[in-house]
Order: C-alpha cells, then structure tokens, then sequence
C-alpha cells in the first residue's frame, strides 16, 4: 500500500523513474546505465566537482561520455518549454536504439552552491536523467563511496531534506533532463507521504527511488 501510494504521488509530478541496469561507481559520483560511458571517467568528474572547477567544465567531461549526435537528437525531440518525463525520455531512447546515460551525485557534497552547478552542467553535457541523492545517515543500500559523501554533506554542511528540495527548485528551471530523487523511507515517513511527494512535484522532481521501501 506504501507503495501505491508514492507511486500514484509521484506519478502526479510527471513521471515515476526507475533504475536502467547496474552502477558504476567512482570517487564520489557513479552512473547507472547498461554500459558504462566510454572515453571518460567519472573520477574525473568528481575531481572538477570538488576542486571548484566550473560548470562549463564539467559539461565538457559528461559530453564525453555522451556522443553529440545522440544528445542533439533527443534535445531536438522534447519541447524547449518542457522536460520530458522520465518514461518519456526513456521511450526516446529506446526508439534511438541507444543506452542512457544517468550520473549520480550526493547533493550537498561538497556543498549545495556546488550541487546546484553540477546539475546544470550535468544536464548541458547531455545527461538523459540525473540521479540526485538525498544524504541519509544509514544509508544500507549503498557502498562506502556514496555512504562518504553523504557523511561529508549531513557532517560538513548540515544538509537536509528541505534544503535539497529548495534547492532542486531554484535549479529546476534551468535543467533539460529530468530529475530523480533518491532517497530512503525514513525521510518520507517523517514528512507524510502525501506532504512528500507534494514537495517533491513542487520542486521539480521527475521520479523517485526509494531503495529500503
């Protein structure tokens, strides 16, 4: 019943995600898709994020792993006044015969000015969907990567749930790819689902993975 019922929420806010194949993880940033991204690493990625480098930067390294005529086509297909749902963007590259390319990263880590900059570029170099982790401090489902940088922005900068939200919804607008919140159970619970999901839609999430539910 928990369930339906975050699906029926975040159905309502555009689309309901979900993860495409296996993980590969990398200093501090990882990408779920069924092959990894040739011609560029994710370290590399991670290690502009955290030395200050700017957005421009990091699009540069993404647009790498993501072939301009494959990030042209689908950009050319969605609407320049809309993003496109999660299954929507999924069913385009289905039809494209392509994999997605969809990076992970822990928002706040190194701190929330620097995930808003991320998500731009991440978006501007051609990420099919963006994976946006909500730092939790019992995170079960993932490795000791990720478990760091969580650590790093609950410890170090005091994230939380409602900063990230009021963050996705500051940057929202400026994104072409569609965002997926990933989160565990406790935090929803402690909102209320309805309340949760109302908040999510509001700050411009696509969809949601919710790994101990």
């Amino acid at each position: 019943a928990k369930l339906m019922r975050l699906r029926a929420g975040i159905g309502q806010a555009g689309g309901c995600g979900a993860r495409v194949g296996k993980g590969v993880a990398s200093a501090g940033a990882t990408t779920r898709a069924r092959d990894s991204a040739p011609g560029v690493g994710f370290a590399a990625l991670t290690s502009a994020l955290h030395s200050g480098s700017s957005g421009s930067r990091l699009g540069s390294l993404l647009r790498k792993a993501r072939p301009a005529s494959s990030s042209t086509a689908l950009r050319a297909a969605s609407s320049a006044s809309s993003v496109d749902s999660v299954s929507e963007r999924m069913a385009k590259l289905k039809e494209a015969n392509t994999c997605a390319l969809i990076p992970f990263i822990v928002a706040g880590d190194p701190d929330l000015e620097t995930t808003a900059l991320a998500l731009e570029a991440l978006s501007e170099g051609g990420a099919d969907v963006i994976e946006l982790g909500v730092p939790y401090s019992d995170p079960l489902a993932d490795g000791p990567t990720i478990q760091a940088a969580a650590t790093r922005a609950l410890e170090e900068k005091h994230t939380t749930l409602d900063d990230v939200l009021a963050m996705l919804k500051k940057t929202s607008p400026k994104l072409k790819s569609p965002v997926v919140l990933f989160t565990y159970y406790n935090p929803i619970l402690k909102k209320g689902i309805d309340a949760f999901c109302a908040m999510a839609k509001d700050a411009g999430a696509a969809g949601l993975l919710v790994p101990d539910l």
